[in-house]
């Protein structure tokens, strides 16, 4: 998964000493770099609780403060609503000739487009972002753009692009002394060599994410590394020590109260405990996870956790179960633009003789 924040200070800020929680509860009346702050340890909960007590005057006002709460409110599931003060923050960033915040909420414009599937969308958000990110020098901002190229080019495939936009990421991350973006490339540089099938480069890859996300004390990030590292763990035959890692995963999830990687370490979850022999607990574990993505409208999760579930329910010989939700999930990938995905489902469903399953 992506990221964003950056800030201008509002108001008075506490003194240094004080955390980021204590911070937020005495802003008079609120600081940007708070909120920031927050955002980065992936609290997105509690800034959403802070930020929804201000005036909706003061936050349309404010185009940074309108990102931070659009960012929130996207990363707690509520989509429409984070579209919304995205949006806002642009149009106010643009009027008010703020390039540092116009950059950052095209990049949140583009995550919003990912999650929802529109693919040349998102990419044109970011491509905008990385543009105006890279003529004020902001490499952050160039890092986390690049990064997300990388995600959406390995979803179609495209693995060599993906490497050049990660390694392209971490140089800019590196350059604005950002350890927790170069941490993030590197975890999603492994995901692109799982899915190449370069198991042990991607394990070594998940380990340096998984011990830069320990050294830089950095929770939200150690918890998507830990869900990565269980998924390639899973690949390689290690489903006990991968279901330790994402039980770990999803307890820090759920102390961040980030339900929606919550559905995606679930979506982990499930498929490890069935590889690791509990095949029923693995099952209704995937089917919550659908639930949950469809309750997000996260359809590459949701596609995602019925590949999985298809996969199961054939092992278990039961392929009428297992042929509907291929189809679905072929369907659901297709729609996104995921062009590998559709690939392994077209082979798989080739497999079960059932290319021509229509979903339902």
């Amino acid at each position: 998964m992506t990221d964003d924040g950056n800030g201008a200070k509002v108001g008075v800020v506490c003194a240094p000493t004080a955390s980021p929680a204590t911070e937020a509860t005495c802003l008079s009346p609120v600081a940007p770099g708070v909120i920031r702050q927050l955002i980065e340890a992936g609290r997105f909960a509690e800034v959403v609780r802070f930020l929804r007590d201000q005036s909706y005057t003061r936050l349309e006002s404010n185009p940074e403060l309108a990102l931070l709460f659009g960012i929130a409110l996207a990363r707690i599931g509520r989509q429409l609503e984070g579209r919304h003060w995205t949006l806002t923050a642009l149009r106010g960033a643009q009027d008010r000739g703020l390039g540092d915040v116009e950059a950052r909420a095209f990049n949140a414009l583009g995550a919003l487009a990912f999650e929802a599937g529109e693919m040349p969308e998102a990419k044109e958000h970011w491509l905008k972002a990385r543009a105006i990110a890279t003529k004020l020098g902001d490499y952050s901002t160039v890092g986390r753009c690049s990064n997300n190229i990388g995600i959406l080019e390995n979803l179609l495939g495209r693995y060599g692009q993906a490497v050049g936009a990660y390694t392209v990421a971490v140089a800019a991350y590196e350059r604005s002394r950002f350890p927790h973006g170069a941490a993030e490339s590197r975890h999603n540089l492994a995901i692109t060599h799982r899915d190449r099938g370069n198991l042990r480069d991607a394990f070594e890859a998940a380990n340096l994410a998984v011990e830069g996300a320990r050294e830089i004390q950095d929770t939200e990030l150690l918890a998507r590394a830990l869900a990565g590292r269980a998924e390639i763990r899973v690949a390689l035959g290690e489903p006990a020590a991968a279901v330790q890692d994402i039980e770990e995963a999803l307890a820090l999830h759920r102390k961040l109260e980030d339900i929606v990687d919550e559905a995606e370490d679930l979506r982990v979850l499930g498929v490890a405990l069935a590889t690791a022999g509990d095949v029923d607990g693995g099952e209704a574990v995937l089917r919550d996870a659908i639930v949950r993505a469809r309750r997000f409208e996260r359809p590459l999760l949701q596609a995602a956790a019925r590949r999985d579930l298809a996969g199961l329910l054939r092992r278990l010989g039961r392929v009428d179960e297992a042929q509907v939700l291929a189809a679905t999930a072929r369907e659901q990938f297709a729609g996104c633009g995921a062009v590998a995905e559709v690939r392994k489902l077209d082979a798989l469903m080739d497999e079960m003789g059932t290319a021509q399953v229509t979903p339902s």
